[in-house]
């Protein structure tokens, strides 16, 4: 199967996120699951940069809903964090 490769540029804030699920282009953003987290994580170490051991679960424990994905055909395809530490 041949690579795709596509740009899709979403403007949006975590909290107009919350509890929802949008799709573009075939692309599904949506919140992700605390064992989604891990992958997000283990992509992050893949590439060089270090996360930190115990960021994550500190993260996701202060805003779990401050953690997005991108699914395409089923899969993720792209990750990104945007935790509130207060309101």
């Amino acid at each position: 199967m041949a690579a795709r490769n596509r740009h899709v540029y979403v403007v949006f804030t975590p909290r107009s996120l919350q509890g929802m699920v949008l799709k573009l282009d075939g692309v599904r953003f949506r919140t992700m699951t605390r064992e989604e987290v891990g992958t997000a994580v283990a992509w992050a170490g893949n590439e060089g940069w270090n996360p930190g051991l115990a960021d994550a679960e500190c993260f996701f424990a202060t805003d779990p809903k401050g953690f997005f994905c991108a699914e395409l055909d089923g899969k993720i395809v792209g990750t990104v964090s945007i935790v509130n530490y207060g309101d």
